[in-house]
């Protein structure tokens, strides 16, 4: 929401896997891209949005077995995932995920 980070999924790492960017309008950090991997044990984590006041990623995950949605706190200064906050919402029985790509699934944050 303040425009500091873009998030977004690629195989880049094996497995698809959710990374972030600074983003400025005049480029990004130092390196290859800049990119920073936030889910680095995950091995399905698709569809990343940052929560309207920037303190909270959802993204999709199979990691547990079927899809559901996750929620992990932002440290805003880093734009990483703060440590132990990660959890599953629990949703799988309540969404359509039985099988296949769930590119018509996306979470959005609302306010």
């Amino acid at each position: 929401p303040a425009g500091g980070y873009l998030a977004f999924h690629s195989d880049r790492a094996g497995g698809q896997k959710i990374f972030k960017v600074t983003f400025s309008e005049s480029g990004h950090e130092s390196g290859p891209d800049g990119a920073v991997c936030l889910t680095p044990a995950g091995t399905n984590c698709i569809e990343p949005y940052y929560s309207p006041d920037g303190l909270r990623m959802c993204w999709l995950s199979n990691d547990g077995g079927s899809w559901d949605i996750y929620v992990s706190n932002i440290d805003p200064a880093t734009g990483d995932l703060v440590a132990g906050t990660t959890r599953a919402l629990g949703l799988s029985a309540f969404t359509p995920f039985t099988g296949g790509f769930p590119n018509l699934n996306r979470p959005i944050w609302t306010q």
